[in-house]
This record gives C-alpha cells, structure tokens and sequence, in this order.
C-alpha cells in the first residue's frame, strides 16, 4: 500500500504533463451540452 499524503497546496501546472484517468467512465460527450456549459462559463454574473 502506498503512502499518499494529503495537501492543501494549490500549484500551477502546463497542461501538457495533465494525464487522462484511467478509471474516468465519461468517454463521450454531447457537443450541445458541452458548448451550453462553455456559455454558461463565459456568461458574466
């Protein structure tokens, strides 16, 4: 068993060294709904 510690600390990555899970279940997703969460994002509040 591997000894995994526990951090508050916040660092700021490339995004290129970002790896997919391999355990991740979404594998597709529906354009429509990806761009309507996209504006919703860019929409001011």
């Amino acid at each position: 068993m591997q000894n995994t510690a526990i951090s508050n600390e916040y660092r700021s990555l490339p995004i290129g060294v970002l790896l997919e899970s391999a355990t991740n279940p979404r594998k597709r997703f529906d354009e429509k709904n990806l761009e309507e969460l996209a504006a919703s994002m860019r929409a001011p509040v």
